[in-house]
Parts: C-alpha cells; sequence; structure tokens
C-alpha cells in the first residue's frame, strides 16, 4: 500500500485498486453499484498504473462525464452513473487516501462507511448506555429516556455542493495540511472529484446539489457534511448521539436537554440547507415496560424502537418486525416443505430431517443459511427474545410431526427430545456457548 506522503504520486495505489475492481468483476459478474463501461485488464495493471499516478498527481488528469440512467434501489426511483474503467480506479484510490486521512477525526459517535463500525457496533453502543442509565438507578420509576430519531430527506441527492456549500471547509478541515502527493491546487482536484461532469442533452456539467449516486466519493460526502450538526448534538451532556448516515439518534434522560437538543437538530439542519423527512422524524419516551410521561405529552411513550435493522429496548434488541417475520416465514416454510417430501419415512428419521433443515437455515457457515440468521448470533439480542424463537421453531417442528397445532404436540415430540436427540438447533444455548467462547465480537 502506498504510504500517505506518496500518496497520488504511487503506481503501487493505483494497482491495486485496478486488481480488485477486476477481481470483484469477475467474482460477482459484476453486480457493483459503479459500473464500467470497459473490463479492467489486469495484466496491463502496472503501466495503467504508473501513467494513472503521473497524470492524477501532476493535475492532468480529467474525469470524463458520468452517464446516467434511472433505477429503483430498495424500490425507490433513483438515478445511477456508470463510470469510465479508469475513473473508477482513481476515484476509488482517492477515497481510499481521504477515508484513511480523516478517520482518526470523524469521532466515535459516526458509525457508517468506516472499518470495524456497523449498525451493529451501533446498536451495541445504545444498547450500553441504557444499560448504564439502568445501573446508575435502582429504582424502576425512575428509569426511562428521551429518544429523537431523524433522518434527512434525500440525503445523498440534497447535499450542497456549490462554491459556497460547507462541505468544502469541512474537508479541508479534516484533510490538514496533506495533499497526498497532489502538485497542483488539491482544493480544486477534490471538487472535481466530487463534482464530476455528468452528459446531458446540451452538454455535460456537474450536478447542482448532491454526489452522484455510486460513487466512492459519496461515502465521504454523506459520512462529513452533517460533522457540523454531530457537534451540536456531542456537546450536549450526559446524553447518547449516534448517526449512520443520515439516521438520527439522540437519547437523553432529561426532558430539558431532549427539547434542547431537537432545537439544535431544527438549527443545525436548516444551516446545513437540508430537511428532515418528517415521516422519519420521531419524539419518543423509552421505558422498560413502555409507560407514558406525564409532563412531556409530545414524546410518544415506548418500550422498544425501531433502529438500523432492530427493535431495541432495556432487554436488548430483537430482528425489526417485517425481518423477524421474514426470517420466521423463511423457517416455517421450509419445514413444511420438507416434511411434504419425507411423508413416506418413519417419524425418527422424519425429525431428524426436519431438525436438519432448521439447522441448515440458521447456520451461517452454509450457503443455503437464512438471510437474517446471522444477526440471530449478535451479541445485542435480547435472550428471552431468542428463548421464544426457540419456542415457535420447536413447537411448528412438533406440530409437523405430530400432525396437530397447539402445545399438545409436545406431548408427541417434546422440545427436549428434538433438541437431544434429532439435533435441533437452540438459539440460547449456541447465544451462551458463542458469547463464553469470546465470538461475540462484531
Amino acid at each position: 500500500m502506498a504510504s500517505t506522503r506518496e500518496g497520488l504520486a504511487a503506481a503501487a495505489l493505483y494497482e491495486r485498486e485496478i486488481l480488485m475492481l477486476a477481481d470483484r468483476r469477475t467474482r460477482e459478474a459484476w453486480r457493483m453499484s459503479l459500473e464500467l463501461t470497459a473490463p479492467l485488464v489486469a495484466t496491463h495493471a502496472q503501466q495503467v498504473a504508473r501513467r494513472l499516478a503521473a497524470e492524477v498527481s501532476t493535475g492532468r488528469y480529467a474525469f470524463q462525464p458520468l452517464q446516467p440512467h434511472a433505477a429503483l434501489l430498495g424500490g425507490k426511483p433513483r438515478t445511477i452513473y456508470r463510470v469510465d474503467p479508469l475513473d473508477a480506479v482513481v476515484f476509488a484510490a482517492l477515497t481510499r487516501l481521504l477515508a484513511a486521512a480523516i478517520e482518526p477525526r470523524l469521532g466515535a459517535h459516526l458509525y457508517s462507511y468506516r472499518k470495524g463500525h456497523s449498525q451493529w457496533t451501533a446498536c451495541r453502543a445504545l444498547l450500553r448506555y441504557l444499560r448504564a442509565h439502568v445501573s446508575a438507578r435502582p429504582d424502576p420509576r425512575t428509569r426511562g429516556v428521551f429518544v429523537l430519531r431523524r433522518d434527512v430527506r434525500r440525503y445523498d441527492e440534497h447535499i450542497p455542493v456549490g462554491d459556497d456549500s460547507t462541505l468544502w471547509p469541512t474537508l479541508a478541515a479534516l484533510i490538514g495540511e496533506n495533499s497526498f502527493g497532489f502538485r497542483g491546487d488539491f482544493a480544486a482536484f477534490l471538487r472535481r472529484a466530487f463534482r464530476p461532469p455528468v452528459a446531458r442533452e446540451d452538454g455535460a456539467r456537474p450536478l447542482a446539489a448532491g454526489v452522484p449516486t455510486g460513487l466512492p466519493t459519496q461515502t465521504i460526502a454523506c459520512n462529513t457534511y452533517l460533522l457540523p450538526l454531530d457537534r451540536e448534538l456531542c456537546a450536549i451532556p450526559g446524553g447518547f448521539y449516534a448517526r449512520f448516515g443520515d439516521d438520527i439518534l439522540f437519547a437523553h434522560p432529561g426532558l430539558d436537554a431532549a427539547e434542547e437538543a431537537a432545537r439544535r437538530l431544527a438549527a443545525g439542519i436548516e444551516q446545513l440547507g437540508l430537511q428532515f423527512n418528517p415521516d422519519k422524524s420521531h419524539a419518543l419516551w423509552l421505558t422498560r415496560p413502555g409507560r407514558s410521561h406525564a409532563a412531556a405529552a409530545a414524546f410518544t411513550p415506548a418500550a422498544r424502537l425501531s433502529y438500523l435493522g432492530f427493535d431495541v429496548g432495556f432487554d436488548g434488541a430483537r430482528l425489526r418486525a417485517d425481518k423477524r417475520r421474514s426470517l420466521w416465514l423463511s423457517l416455517r416454510a421450509r419445514i413444511a416443505n420438507a416434511d411434504r417430501m419425507l411423508a413416506d419415512l418413519p417419524s425418527a428419521e422424519r425429525a431428524d430431517a426436519l431438525c436438519h433443515v432448521v439447522r441448515t437455515a440458521l447456520d451461517r457457515r452454509s450457503p443455503l443459511c437464512d438471510r437474517y440468521a446471522a444477526w440471530l448470533e449478535l451479541d445485542v439480542m435480547s435472550l428471552e427474545d431468542l428463548k421464544q424463537l426457540d419456542h415457535q421453531i420447536a413447537l411448528t417442528v412438533a406440530e409437523q410431526l405430530a400432525g396437530r397445532r397447539g402445545v399438545r404436540a409436545f406431548r408427541e415430540f417434546s422440545a427436549r427430545t428434538l433438541y437431544t436427540r434429532h439435533g435441533l438447533p437452540c438459539l440460547v444455548r449456541s447465544f451462551a456457548e458463542a458469547r463464553n467462547a469470546g465470538r461475540r465480537t462484531r
């Protein structure tokens, strides 16, 4: 890997990106958000890398116009952009250098697009805060936190990128005097990288707002543009603040502090030229029983809050309702379909087979595992919820084997029998064993 001092002048930086992109193209049949218009030929990586290092570091390199295409991302209409192959290498190399340089200055509250950070680490941090809150309050009646949730409307498309945008001074402060071996106006080069030209019918020109979807530089912009707002919220003592892209969460046990945070959020987002999505902006009073607060009618009482794919409460996290339903329907369908094919087998063999089906679906090492199986192994999960899932799974298998509905099916195939004789996986036991072995680190 090229040193920070050599930076954009190091051919090794570009060669690495060429080989990585070519490898991804081979492994993933080019299922990438960053689409190239021509294949990268790995056998010429060294020669291409040397040319790119010379062109980019001296300021002679010019980005080709992006080609816009309509697409559906997450069921929503979006515009994605096809990138020239050499531009793809330069974007990736620049983003790698920028990410490494600004990483120490981003702050512990930011969990998106960073190595070693994820929605799981954000959820884990929130649960640590809730547990500390409980530990400091022996009387359960005094427990509860006010929670503010915010989401920026079409954040990536609306980030101001004009000459007066605060994105540029924010990036400059993060980077400092480092120009990464660029001989020329590095600030101007950065702006071209974040605002490359886009092909249009009347000529190529940059977007008026937003960083094009799919560019590696977009992740840098999304992480950094809201940093001034982050500082405002982190300055409120005694609170918890976390951001994942444009997903914002603030929690505090004091009503006055929560109301002050709401004011800072409103003022800060307006100063940044953005708007919050009202459909995803919530004020909650979070307690274990979900009781209301006599002096805070504006805060909706809640026992859990939906956060980054989880439903989080004082007792831990569980899969968000839609993910949990997807997992459960998948498991139930697999059990029923397998049993139909095994109807002629003796009951003991059917039990072995059905328990194996469940075991495969929950084994994240298996290519047939359910998409949410790995989530159940995270140390943020609520043991009570895992117990409930264990009961539901065992009951469904017993019902299928006994040919009857309800807990009476356990008279013929008890949960203990399914676990000990037929190998039905127990989520609670697996959770405890992995935790005791120190494997709960994700």
